[in-house]
C-alpha cells in the first residue's frame, strides 16, 4: 500500500486517541468501522459460543474470505 493511501488512515487514527477503558476502546474501533459500511451481500448474525458473544459473518460471494474474533472486530476481505 503506498504511503499516500495510509496518511488518511494514520489522521483519522490520530483524531480518536485510544481510550484505556475498555468498553469505550471498542466503541471507538466501531465508530472508526463504521464509516466503511458492509457490501451488500454480507450479512452479520450475532451468536453465542461457549458464553462468548460473536459475528457470524458470511458472504455470498464463494471467493470471499471473512474472519472475526471475539473482542468485537471482523473483517470481509473480497478475494477477487
Amino acid at each position: 500500500m503506498p504511503a499516500s493511501d495510509i496518511a488518511p488512515i494514520r489522521a483519522r487514527l490520530a483524531a480518536h486517541p485510544r481510550p484505556a477503558d475498555l468498553a469505550a476502546r471498542r466503541a471507538r474501533v466501531d465508530a472508526l468501522g463504521a464509516g466503511y459500511g458492509l457490501p451488500p451481500d454480507v450479512a452479520v448474525e450475532p451468536v453465542d459460543a461457549a458464553r462468548l458473544r460473536l459475528d457470524l459473518v458470511e458472504q455470498e460471494a464463494p471467493a470471499a474470505l471473512a474472519c472475526g474474533a471475539e473482542h468485537g472486530a471482523a473483517g470481509v476481505v473480497d478475494g477477487e
